[in-house]
Order: C-alpha cells, then structure tokens, then sequence
C-alpha cells in the first residue's frame, strides 16, 4: 500500500502533472468563453469539468499528503 501510496504522491507532485492540469483548467475556461462569445460554437469541455479535475486532484493530494503524515505520527509513537 505504501509504494502506491507514494507512487500517487510523487506523480501528484510532479511539475509536469501541475502544467497539465493548469493547462486542462484553463482550456475549459476559454472554451467556456468561446460558447459565450461564439455564435454555433458548442464546448465539450466546460468550466464545471475543470473545476471537477482540479478538485479530485486536490482531494488525492489531501489523502496521500495525510496519510504520509499519519505514518509520520505512528512512527514517532512507536519510538516512544
């Protein structure tokens, strides 16, 4: 369990998986944009679909950022 564990969290903490999902975020943004502004242009990527992404990212690097410091606290009561 712990090598997923940190598998997810070194891939959630990578910069490159940062852009991406900056990139994704802001694409939905202006696509969004563009069906507002663009008569017959219809979006299949919305703003509610960046916001669902970045919010499920955010919720996984919660889970492995408290589970890494659950382990921390577990290790330091053993020692005790």
């Amino acid at each position: 369990m712990s090598i997923v564990k940190s598998k997810v969290g070194n891939f959630l903490r990578c910069p490159k998986f940062t852009l991406y999902l900056g990139i994704l975020v802001c694409f939905s943004g202006v696509s969004e944009l563009m069906e507002e502004f663009l008569d017959g242009y219809e979006a299949k990527f919305h703003a509610a679909h960046g916001v669902i992404l970045f919010g499920v990212v955010t919720i996984l690097k919660g889970l492995t950022e408290f589970a890494e410091g659950l382990k921390v606290v577990t290790t330091r009561i053993k020692e005790e």
